[in-house]
């Protein structure tokens, strides 16, 4: 259809009180001073045609009910703010282009897997999916039951509050650090070589994934870890002074520091530095299961608890310690 052309300074509204919006027709900011453009759709929007600017931020929000959105063209707001408000499902065939990405919705599900790009994301909502291919990303704040975020630029910051009660699931190659806590299920940590630096006081259940090199910390009572995969160090700090952490299943990393309050480590499952140090701190008690052998050059012992590591598959060349008492078991060939 022919080109609809936006005013600059304007707002624009396009409502349907009672059923559907569909756009067949582009939506073209004029060059100027910042607009906006609000869909809005008692049950479904679907966007054909594209949605641009010739100059100028285009705010664009798109708001429907259940019978959800449709990105099927493309959306550039110029750097400005896409805003996505459905109860129902958000899809897309065709990736958007925009500063910031705010997703809402009460119960509502992202399913956005194209090559996007935006710089900020917020929102509150149900469950997330979402591709980006931005340099720098910042996560303001976000509310949601799952968030499953992959990215391939160089930085991801946590700025904003993030509380996610099932599974934040974050993908990407580069660095990944925070200025806010999050609040999470399970956090589950992934990309080739990256680095993930986490150590605000973060409310988390469980630790998963693959990637470079991972230093988390955990306020929550209980922490369980595995299977975790590191070609680098993996650090995990349970910080809240009763706290207990579990090796659950697999880990296999390099230089592996574990740490927890007076409830304990238990490893449970097997640890593998690959040749380098393993550091357990607590002042509980340190133990292990019948599947929870590690294997390690060197393993150190710190805090004032007790280590009961008597798992005959245990295998290791150097002990250090600084802690309470100590009942050990070593495989390996030679021990000092």
């Amino acid at each position: 259809g022919a080109a609809v052309q936006v005013g600059a300074g304007s707002t624009s509204l396009l409502r349907s009180t009672a059923g559907d919006v569909t756009v067949n027709a582009t939506l073209r900011k004029a060059s100027g001073a910042s607009a906006s453009v609000q869909l809005t759709a008692a049950n479904r929007v679907d966007v054909n045609t594209g949605i641009s600017s010739l100059g100028g931020v285009f705010d664009t929000g798109i708001t429907a009910g259940n019978g959800g959105i449709g990105l099927n063209a493309s959306v550039n707001t110029a750097g400005g703010t896409l805003t996505l408000n459905t109860t129902g499902t958000s899809t897309q065939t065709t990736a958007f282009t925009t500063g910031t990405l705010t997703l809402n919705g009460m119960g509502g599900t992202h399913l956005l897997s194209s090559s996007n790009v935006f710089s900020t994301l917020t929102g509150s909502t149900g469950s997330i999916t979402l591709v980006n291919r931005a340099a720098t990303t910042t996560f303001g704040t976000i509310t949601a039951n799952s968030l499953q975020y992959n990215g391939a630029g160089t930085s991801l910051m946590l700025n904003g509050a993030v509380t996610v009660s099932g599974l934040l699931s974050l993908t990407t190659p580069g660095s990944v650090t925070q200025n806010t806590a999050f609040s999470a299920g399970t956090l589950d940590l992934n990309g080739a070589g990256t680095s993930y630096v986490l150590n605000a006081a973060n409310n988390f259940d469980s630790l998963t994934g693959t990637t470079g090199s991972i230093s988390v910390s955990n306020n929550r009572a209980m922490t369980s870890i595995g299977q975790v995969t590191t070609s680098g160090a993996l650090t995990v700090n349970a910080t809240a002074s009763g706290s207990t952490l579990t090796v659950a299943d697999m880990v296999s990393a390099r230089a592996t520091s574990l740490s927890a309050g007076t409830g304990g480590i238990a490893l449970n499952a097997g640890v593998n530095t690959n040749g380098n140090t393993l550091t357990l701190t607590t002042t509980g008690t340190g133990s292990q299961g019948a599947n929870g052998a590690f294997t390690a050059a060197g393993l150190s012992l710190q805090g004032t608890g007790a280590y009961q590591l008597t798992n005959g598959s245990n295998s290791f060349t150097t002990l250090t310690a600084n802690t309470g008492a100590i009942d050990l078991a070593n495989s390996g060939t030679s021990t000092t």
